[in-house]
């Protein structure tokens, strides 16, 4: 329970250092922990914990192995430091732990774009032989959804907006127009979902 406590404090602070015990850089180390989070887009949180008290030096390493940051911190017991990706370009990076008895640590990490959550999602279902459908939109928004339908020579033949906060289910009868097969755009702000009919 103890060494939760401590690594959750870890987590808390950012660059700062335990205990107070005098510099030993002689011992072996078997004791050391190191675990990268990422905090958010372009963040990641490096958390050393260690008995041994000394100076570490952190590197953070291309996929080339090429070192892209260096720092060197004094720990006492362990620290915890942020650091930002903005500047780098996206790839695989490894973080180095170099500790004071020279006992190399290694953690990879994947800067990646974040995965952006589509704020709708839709289905579209046949519920005839006379071309009527049902529209199912799930909403991760309060943003009205523009529903655009064309028919199979892309010519546009309905459009309407509907400003729901929620999800929401619509009947659409096409019966009347001409064609087999439509498709319906739902856009809002920043997604576009297309489905067509079969």
């Amino acid at each position: 329970m103890k060494l939760t406590t401590a690594v959750a404090a870890l987590l808390m602070v950012s660059t700062v250092a335990f205990g107070s015990h005098p510099i030993t850089k002689d011992k072996k180390s078997t004791s050391a922990k190191v675990a990268v989070v990422q905090k958010a887009d372009q963040k990641f949180k490096l958390v050393y914990f260690d008995k041994i008290h000394g100076e570490v030096i952190v590197n953070i390493k291309n996929r080339l192995g090429n070192v892209v940051y260096s720092q060197a911190v004094l720990s006492e017991g362990g620290f915890a430091q942020s650091y930002n990706f903005s500047k780098l370009p996206k790839g695989t990076y490894t973080f180095e732990v170099v500790q004071p008895n020279g006992e190399r640590l290694k953690k990879k990490v994947e800067y990646k774009e974040p995965v952006r959550t589509p704020s709708i999602k839709a289905n579209l279902l046949s519920v005839s032989d006379d071309k009527k459908y049902r529209l199912a939109v799930l909403k991760y928004n309060a943003e009205p959804v523009k529903v655009r339908i064309f028919n199979q020579t892309n010519d546009l033949v309905h459009v309407e907006t509907i400003d729901s906060a929620e999800s929401f289910r619509k009947m659409y009868d096409l019966g009347k127009l001409d064609g087999e097969s439509f498709r319906f755009d739902l856009i809002n702000s920043d997604n576009t979902v297309s489905l067509v009919t079969e």
